[in-house]
């Protein structure tokens, strides 16, 4: 990569801002933008939750000011998102948000610390994949998320309260590609066109699973067909893999490819919005995938972290969260005030996210030991 295209894109990707949110379940046939051009416009964001504290908000927030600060491990943060919109309620309240490298390593750390007896953090947000290992660790604690309406019944266990799915689709670069070459259907990831001009990335591990979804026969996942296709597919293409959703944007905005196989749109998004000559390709159905957020068993600000778990399991909250990430919220109220819905049908792509029943532990652990089998860097 030529070093001067590489630091334009990046400063281009640290600058961006994501404001943006997914089209619910269920949504009508989208109609892709005129000749395909890619969407340049972010929606205004929605208004922050209003109203007074009932008694036991108040006497939280009393005690959350006391603790002074609330620190989330997250690796796919917006930032002056929703932890501005909280510290605007309840000031006083120092929000630090660390914004790691995937999050698998994030969780590969806080578990390490509390073998040490340590705990850095009050909350995570991360894939519900990611969240896998710490399940059985006893480093997270059980919270029902009070304020969370129309959503389908949690785990059990309460370790986790899953929140949004990110949809996922080819991106291209615009520069290389025009918006006739760009693929239409899935099964145009084949072409020759492609052929040592593509590349895939390692991360997006839940994406088998969103895909033996996406392409079930009746209720039954089609483990198979979406293993072998993105296996085709990247036989097909001769696809490049590299590390990180992010990384691969980069690569792809500075004309080192000319199409990403499948991008998560949270990403791509802010970086069209900010100029980057990507779009998205209008595919049709994409599938998504969960994320959730976890409390620490030993937060070390415990009412600052249930201050937070319950403002932001409010719906209004929650639909601002997820436009801001550009996700679909789970929650069928908060999806009703989502403004990014009608962003997915100008670029021509439907959302069907995989439901609770089949976003199972290990139905996620298949998917990610299938993911990496597909994107295995070549030796």
């Amino acid at each position: 990569m030529k070093r001067f295209s590489f630091i334009l894109v990046t400063l281009l990707i640290v600058s961006g801002l994501l404001l943006a949110a997914c089209a619910a379940p269920g949504a009508p046939a989208p109609s892709p933008s005129p000749s395909g051009s890619p969407v340049t416009e972010r929606p205004a964001p929605l208004p922050a939750p209003t109203g007074g504290m009932t008694a036991a908000e108040q006497q939280l927030y009393e005690a959350a000011k006391k603790e002074g600060e609330l620190i989330i491990w997250s690796n796919t943060w917006r930032h002056d998102t929703i932890e501005h919109l909280f510290s605007d309620r309840y000031p006083g309240i120092k929000v630090s948000v660390w914004d790691g490298p995937q999050g698998t390593a994030l969780v590969a750390q806080f578990l390490e610390e509390a073998k040490a007896g340590k705990t850095s953090l009050d909350l995570f947000f991360g894939s519900t994949a990611d969240l896998l290992p710490a399940l059985d660790k006893g480093v997270l604690k059980p919270y029902n998320w009070p304020n969370a309406v129309g959503m389908a019944p949690p785990p059990q266990h309460l370790l986790y309260f899953t929140h949004t799915a990110t949809a996922r689709a080819p991106a291209y670069n615009t520069k290389m590609v025009s918006p006739a070459e760009a693929p239409k259907k899935w099964e145009d990831l084949m072409s020759p066109r492609w052929k040592g001009k593509a590349i895939m990335s390692t991360s997006g591990e839940t994406s088998t699973l969103m895909f033996a979804y996406l392409w079930r026969e009746g209720n039954t996942l089609a483990w198979d067909k979406a293993t072998k296709f993105w296996k085709d597919a990247r036989a097909a293409t001769n696809a490049s893999v590299a590390r990180g959703f992010s990384t691969t944007l980069e690569l792809l905005a500075a004309g080192e490819y000319d199409i990403f196989l499948l991008s998560s749109l949270g990403v791509t998004f802010p970086l069209i919005w900010k100029g980057a000559p990507i779009a998205i390709a209008p595919v049709g159905k994409v599938g998504a995938v969960s994320w959730s957020a976890a409390i620490m068993k030993n937060a070390p600000h415990p009412a600052a972290t249930q201050l937070f778990a319950d403002f932001f399991s409010r719906p209004e909250s929650m639909a601002y969260y997820a436009d801001a990430f550009a996700e679909t919220s789970l929650s069928s109220v908060a999806q009703k005030m989502q403004k990014i819905g009608k962003e997915y049908q100008r670029v021509g792509v439907e959302v069907e996210p995989v439901p609770a029943e089949h976003d199972t532990e290990a139905n996620n652990a298949k998917s990610v030991d299938l993911w990496r089998e597909i994107t295995a860097l070549r030796r």
